[in-house]
């Protein structure tokens, strides 16, 4: 492809993933209900149960990541776990000076136990995590870089446990919204949302959707040093429904960085980012 038709296509690929989380997020403030659903799981999973690595059904077309910032619970111990903080008590405002970063602010309560790491990712960037302490009522503040529209990932961080990872768009005004997966019903990963790539090898991508998903190339949101997605060239890659394919990763961490984010991202039938902390233990 062309440079600038693909830089064309990167652009507009942003801007329909930030077009449906909005879309999203107005949709779960008004509590809309969900009307017609032009993209059904193959097999439809009863109301109010989570598919391996999905999310519960919901009875619309797509679903938000929930609180818990997953789209489910799969591949043991690598994707379960409690919620990292509840966003009703969490706010993410950006300054009217210019340059400034955005404040994500917890309450009291809302990142438990003290002593906690907080951690947020920009997903729109290539920055580094922002990190804080939670405090010992429960609070905390970071700054991170980032601007209206783009996506955090927010995790609670101890020394005996990782906490689901919880994702947001950061909001006009008011509390942010878990973010949306258009296809979260029916295009499965497991692990969903976290990965110990000392115990697995590669995330696994099924479709239970009625149509082919075409899958872009699955990408790295950092290069770091010993993480690799070793997934061929074969790519974009149609996902026929009912069928699956693998994406191996490696990752050997430093004592300087031992997590990224790698993404598996669809192009058709909708667009959707699912991002994907990989992590492992540092020498």
């Amino acid at each position: 492809m062309a440079p600038g038709l693909q830089a064309n296509a990167t652009m507009n690929s942003t801007l329909a993933r930030r077009l449906a989380s909005t879309l999203g997020s107005i949709a779960l403030a008004l509590s809309a209900p969900s009307v017609g659903c032009g993209i059904s799981p193959i097999p439809e999973p009863p109301a109010g149960t989570a598919a391996a690595g999905g999310a519960g059904a919901t009875g619309g077309c797509g679903g938000s990541a929930g609180l818990d910032g997953s789209a489910g619970t799969a591949g043991g111990a690598t994707d379960a776990g409690s919620p990292s903080v509840d966003l009703q008590f969490v706010s993410a405002n950006l300054p009217n000076d210019p340059g400034s970063k955005v404040q994500v602010v917890g309450a009291p309560g809302a990142a438990v136990p003290a002593g906690a790491i907080v951690r947020v990712y920009n997903l729109d960037s290539t920055e580094p995590p922002a990190n804080a302490t939670s405090n010992a009522d429960g609070s905390f503040k970071l700054e991170v870089l980032g601007s209206y529209g783009d996506e955090l990932r927010l995790q609670l961080l101890t020394d005996t446990d990782r906490r689901t990872p919880v994702d947001f768009v950061i909001p006009d005004f008011g509390h942010p919204t878990p973010s949306v997966r258009p296809l979260a019903d029916c295009l499965l990963i497991t692990p969903s949302t976290q990965m110990d790539a000392s115990r697995v090898s590669a995330l696994h991508v099924e479709n239970r959707c009625a149509e082919q998903v075409q899958i872009q190339a699955p990408r790295v949101r950092r290069d770091v040093p010993g993480l690799q997605v070793q997934a061929g060239s074969d790519w974009p890659a149609i996902v026929p429904p009912s069928t699956s394919i693998d994406v191996p990763i490696v990752f050997h961490p430093s004592t300087d960085v031992d997590e990224e984010i790698v993404f598996i991202e669809a192009a058709t039938p909708q667009v959707d980012r699912r991002p994907i902390t990989v992590y492992g233990v540092s020498p």
